[in-house]
């Protein structure tokens, strides 16, 4: 028998393959997550996923799940990155609801929503500064920072961390591990993480970070780093040290050697048929939304990564880019774009040759909305009222495409989880 949370069950049906399928149907609230049970009569055995229901799944796809393991808390996950085979998967989390940021709900800020310890977030640097109750302390002492001073400032710091998971044989990825630049309180994460190979073919983390020696602010833009990573073990890729804005033992060096002039976030790197990086796809949140755009950096002929010499940067035509709306945080396989535009994942088919063709419109085909939300329900309790942070993973010839997805929870708060849908 099936039974589900939410919606109405149908009847199970045996198929000519000895599978069985059943139908559930959405209620009228229409998106969400919907937990489906599977049970076999008269034995324990059985099995409960949560599906996502969307406003329109593209047809190459089929049915969008949560993902499950030790990812998904009530806390904010975001920032999530597939690594290109599937086993390893990285997130930006944040133990705030993100209706800290988003909706600029201070009382948000001031408790933890998700976890902070093991075993689900061993090692969570911003621990020492979150009491029992959840309640979080408004100071990052390791960096001189205590209340008084950070009120004087007027910040309101996050309680944050990056943190890699292994999938496991069932395919939850769990067995956490944290990646970090120490001696902050936590106030202070790698964004954009991804896993990638080194020119070496060791494992690498490609990532945002802002060093504090390059602008001495504290709200500058952040440039594009590489750093080796040992999977599955608590990696410090430097720490930070007084007085500000001092940085010891960094692993990490900075892409091309020497930052650009503006923000670069949510690195998406291109992997050529020789396991090169040999383009980096990224975007700038800093703008305004409807004038953000999709970017890319191409290696030279001659250079090599991570250092170059790379081409100055490019900010892509239509159809990739469309006026009055924000594109951001883009992947790139060769054959098409997958990025956010406004509160939907689509994809963008290159039929150019080469990449000197990527800035010429004329090599880009007609956009595939792959997964679709529903952002005019943003007040509604359950729907999935936005999506972003696509990436993909090929196994056994199969893609599978790794997204964020957002809603409301029943306590009026925002909620960030990962999803993912395989190719049919």
């Amino acid at each position: 028998m099936t039974t589900a949370d939410r919606g109405t069950v149908g009847d199970v049906v045996l198929r000519r393959n000895r599978s069985f399928v059943c139908r559930v149907t959405p209620d009228g609230l229409g998106s969400g997550e919907y937990t489906v049970t599977a049970a076999l009569p008269k034995t324990p055995l059985s099995v409960t996923h949560r599906a996502l229901v969307l406003a329109a799944v593209d047809e190459r796809w089929g049915q969008p799940q949560c993902v499950e393991g030790l990812v998904n808390t009530l806390g904010w996950e975001d920032g999530a990155h597939v690594s290109r085979d599937g086993n390893y998967l990285f997130i930006h989390y944040i133990a705030q609801s993100a209706s800290c940021m988003i909706e600029g709900k201070i009382e948000a800020f001031k408790k933890a929503k998700g976890p902070w310890t093991a075993p689900a977030r061993p090692d969570f640097p911003a621990a020492a500064r979150i009491a029992s109750n959840g309640t979080i302390r408004n100071a990052a002492p390791a960096l001189g920072l205590d209340e008084a001073k950070i009120k004087e400032l007027g910040l309101k710091l996050l309680a944050q961390a990056t943190y890699g998971f292994k999938r496991q044989h069932n395919g939850e990825f769990a067995e956490p591990f944290l990646v970090e630049i120490a001696g902050n309180d936590g106030s202070i994460a790698l964004m954009g993480p991804v896993l990638i190979r080194d020119a070496h073919g060791r494992d690498a983390l490609l990532f945002c970070w802002d060093d504090p020696r390059i602008d001495k602010g504290l709200r500058s833009g952040m440039d594009h780093w590489l750093a080796p990573l040992a999977n599955g073990r608590h990696n410090v890729l430097g720490r930070y040290a007084k007085p500000w804005p001092a940085i010891k033992d960094l692993t990490a060096e900075i892409i091309g050697g020497e930052p650009l002039p503006k923000q670069q976030g949510n690195p998406g790197p291109y992997v050529d048929s020789s396991g090169r990086v040999v383009q980096i796809w990224y975007d700038d949140e800093t703008v305004p939304e409807e004038k953000r755009d999709v970017i890319v950096r191409v290696l030279r002929p001659d250079g090599k990564f991570p250092k170059g010499p790379w081409h100055t940067p490019v900010v892509l035509p239509p159809p990739v880019n469309l006026p009055n709306i924000g594109e951001i945080q883009p992947v790139f396989d060769g054959k098409e774009v997958t990025l956010r535009r406004g509160h939907e994942i689509v994809s963008i088919p290159f039929i150019g040759k080469g990449a000197d063709a990527l800035a010429n419109s004329q090599a880009w085909g007609r956009a595939r909305r792959d997964l679709v939300a529903e952002p005019d329900k943003f007040s509604q309790r359950g729907p999935i009222i936005s999506l972003g942070e696509p990436s993909k993973a090929v196994r056994n010839g199969r893609t599978t495409l790794f997204f964020v997805y957002a809603l409301r929870r029943d306590d009026g708060l925002l909620d960030l989880n990962v999803g993912y849908v395989e190719q049919r």
